[in-house]
């Protein structure tokens, strides 16, 4: 019997995601911003702030089960309509199942270790009208092999890309913008200046 009460709340909680998608456009609900959790500016604007997941407890130890995996398409506009303005401060830190991460145009500030030790994440695309980059925002990410950095960014945090151990930086900026931080590449990865797409 309750079994049969599981499947019927399944198959209701599926007939009303499909009415809302129609309602609203498939691509926000089951493409780019499934999993993520986004915070409203009160304006308008909302930021990414989190991503689903789900803590259990067995024998007296805590697991978090990672429902976000493998590609994120960071959308434009939120579920709600609101236009997507920033990846808040540690909005994906830890995430070890995320492999790829497209930021679109509409974002324009990349907050406080959002992506710290995402050790799987393999591709970022940063949209281009990022201004800012976090202190700390990629550190750890050791598995990136090459970022490009749009000359949109005026600012770059300390140790925005520290241990990143693989990484060549790709930045369209002729030269080092004076609102980037000293420390910002505190391993000495390779950078090279004046990069074309």
């Amino acid at each position: 019997m309750k079994k049969s009460v599981v499947l019927k709340v399944f198959i209701l909680a599926v007939a009303m995601v499909i009415s809302v998608a129609a309602m609203t456009g498939c691509e926000s609900i089951f493409g780019a911003s499934e999993g993520l959790v986004f915070t409203s500016n009160g304006d308008g604007t909302c930021y990414v702030s989190d991503y689903d997941y789900v803590i259990y407890e067995t024998t007296g130890i805590e697991f978090i089960d990672q429902i976000l995996v493998g590609t994120v398409i960071i959308p434009e506009l939120s579920p709600s309509g609101e236009r997507v303005v920033g990846i808040g401060d540690m909005a994906f830190a830890g995430c070890l199942s995320l492999t790829s991460v497209t930021i679109p145009d509409s974002v324009t500030s990349i907050g406080n270790m959002a992506f710290g030790y995402c050790t799987s994440l393999t591709s970022v695309t940063i949209g281009n009208n990022v201004s800012s980059i976090g202190m700390k925002a990629f550190i750890g990410c050791s598995s990136i092999k090459r970022i490009t950095i749009p000359d949109s960014v005026t600012k770059m945090g300390y140790f925005a890309f520290k241990d990143c151990t693989s990484l060549t930086i790709c930045c369209e900026a002729k030269r080092e913008p004076d609102g980037w931080r000293e420390w910002w590449n505190p391993d000495g990865r390779f950078v090279v200046w004046g990069y074309n797409k």
